[in-house]
C-alpha cells in the first residue's frame, strides 16, 4: 500500500494519534525547537503509559477483526 494522506485515517490509524497532537498545540507558542521536542517527547510518554488509549485512537474494527487473539 502506498501513501494514504490524512484524508483517510481509517487506511492509516496513526493519523488519529497525529490529530490528537494537533489539538493538543493549537494553541500553543513554543520558543525553539528544543521546547517542542521537549512537549512532543513528554506527550508521547504520556500515551505511552495509556496503551488502551492508544487503542481506542488506533483500532478500527477492521483491524481487531484480522489481528490474531493472543
Amino acid at each position: 500500500m502506498g501513501w494514504t494522506g490524512s484524508g483517510c485515517p481509517e487506511l492509516n490509524p496513526v493519523e488519529r494519534f497525529f490529530e490528537e497532537l494537533r489539538k493538543w498545540t493549537a494553541n500553543q507558542v513554543f520558543t525553539d525547537i528544543g521546547q517542542i521536542e521537549q512537549w512532543l517527547e513528554s506527550m508521547v510518554r504520556k500515551y505511552m503509559q495509556q496503551p488502551q488509549a492508544v487503542k481506542q485512537l488506533t483500532l478500527f474494527p477492521y483491524i481487531a477483526e484480522g489481528a490474531p487473539s493472543s
